[in-house]
């Protein structure tokens, strides 16, 4: 694993026209894909967060919601960007320790990122793309059940409205490229062949 200020790696190696068989992913462009994300999984955590809201708990406007709203909010949001990101990294191949695995900081998007380098399967992709939306937001909404609180609602939902990127990659990956097929990114760009 390493570590990389900037945009995502751009995978010198991999020069997919002269490789050959490899097709580029028709993408929207980094902010088209947030935006597309956002509303997508909004959708899904307004009406989960509501669902999860009416959970027993301290009464709002009191004092001890107050102190869970900046506890949970503050180190909640502060742990959930590298606990998302470390989620991702534990489904490449290697778990994070290879050396294709890169953690980053994008500061021109101020995006943090884990990025696989090498080649892998579409179903791997996809299953890295999604893994933080599921394990993260789930763990989150079960922590709730055992201490019912509106910020910890409030955290889950956010986090999974910060996954919209992640879940429109994998639906991109599970409508316009074959099972089976083996994927590369360079840099932004995804590239796929059978």
């Amino acid at each position: 694993m390493r570590f990389q200020h900037g945009p995502l790696p751009d995978s010198k190696d991999f020069r997919p026209a002269a490789d050959g068989g490899w097709s580029k992913l028709e993408e929207p462009s980094f902010w088209g894909l947030q935006l597309i994300g956002l509303l997508l999984t909004a959708g899904l955590a307004v009406p989960v967060g509501l669902l999860f809201s009416g959970l027993e708990g301290p009464e709002l406007g009191s004092a001890e919601v107050l102190d869970q709203w900046i506890y949970i909010g503050a180190i909640g949001l502060s742990l959930c960007i590298p606990v998302h990101e470390l989620t991702h990294m534990f489904v490449h191949p290697g778990a994070g320790r290879r050396e294709g695995s890169v953690l980053g900081f994008w500061p021109d998007t101020f995006t943090f990122y884990a990025a696989w380098t090498g080649e892998w399967s579409r179903e791997r992709f996809m299953m890295c793309l999604l893994a933080p939306a599921v394990v993260l937001t789930s763990g989150l909404f079960l922590l709730q059940l055992q201490m019912p609180s509106s910020a910890l609602t409030a955290l889950a939902c956010v986090h999974l409205l910060l996954c919209g990127g992640d879940v429109v990659g994998f639906l991109l990956l599970l409508l316009r490229v074959p099972a089976g097929a083996a994927v590369r990114n360079k840099g932004w760009d995804t590239y796929w062949r059978v």
